[in-house]
């Protein structure tokens, strides 16, 4: 239910949101696809992409000139260039590792080592679903919309443009987060988009869970879980793509880092892929 208490619907604001916001979200809902002469739903994705991850325990790993495939809502193929990849699919999560012959194929269960793997892939699907979302806001099911103030962000940079944005707080169940460490994902998420005043293009987002009450108790924010930046949008396919992106998350002490956990640069893509769920299978596992 939103705010005044009716059932969520795509695309609708509560009746109490205010005018300023109702407009606010109208500029922001058109200016990805205000070159676009003939929408269409963003349901996949297949980038080139220079990769950087970093984990807590400030390990580094470069990925130059990465392949990153994503089919809604959570195929996700992460290959290094290495001739190695990380794979969400039908079947499971896997690491295939084509440099050894024969090809080889690890599923990734909860055991310690592959913990980061895991990761990179919660964080792959929550970062793809997130920017499917501000594509085209009329797919958001929303339970409050309206006008906020800049927040704490990760580091001195963001906090700086932050200041220049405009902000909008939206409450939500179609934005996603990567679940904390041993919790599932949140049902519901109070973010807060920062968007230029110019150009209508969201450039940050805040993502924290908001936490359901007993009774008729409204619901509270939970912790911050993501920090998410966006620049440098160009066309892709009618559409404007940041070509820059990074994803922040928390300490262990639940903080944001002042470090982005993935940095992307993006060097060509379509979001028109020919893609299936049978092409996240990897070849050696038999298909049910």
């Amino acid at each position: 239910m939103d705010v005044d208490g009716a059932a969520l619907v795509k695309g609708a604001l509560p009746g109490s949101t205010t005018a300023e916001a109702r407009q606010a979200f109208e500029l922001v809902r058109l200016a990805p696809r205000i070159k676009l002469a003939e929408p269409f739903a963003v349901t996949g994705f297949d980038l080139r992409v220079d990769l950087r991850y970093r984990g807590a325990d400030g390990q580094r790993n470069d990925l130059p000139e990465a392949q990153w495939q994503w089919l809604a809502p959570d195929c996700l193929r992460l290959s290094t260039g290495r001739k190695r990849e990380l794979v969400r699919g039908p079947q499971g999560d896997w690491l295939i590792d084509a440099s050894r012959e024969p090809l080889e194929t690890l599923e990734l269960g909860v055991a310690r080592e592959h913990r980061q793997d895991k990761r990179a892939l919660d964080e792959g699907v929550a970062l793809a679903r997130t920017v499917q979302t501000l594509f085209d806001l009329s797919q958001l099911r929303v339970r409050r919309f309206e006008l906020a103030e800049a927040p704490t962000c990760p580091n001195e940079a963001l906090t700086t443009r932050a200041r220049e944005l405009v902000w909008v707080v939206v409450e939500t169940p179609d934005l996603q987060t990567p679940a904390a460490e041993g919790r599932a994902a949140p049902t519901m998420v109070r973010a807060l988009l920062g968007w230029d005043k110019t150009t209508g293009l969201v450039e940050q987002a805040q993502l924290a869970e908001l936490k359901q009450a007993q009774g008729t108790a409204a619901p509270t924010q939970g912790p911050v879980m993501a920090h998410l930046s966006l620049r440098d949008h160009r066309l892709v396919d009618g559409i404007l793509v940041p070509h820059q992106f990074a994803l922040f998350n928390t300490n262990a002490e639940g903080k944001l880092r002042g470090e982005a956990a993935i940095d992307g640069y993006l060097r060509t893509a379509t979001l028109k892929p020919q893609l299936a769920r049978e092409s996240f299978v990897p070849p050696t596992v038999k298909k049910n």
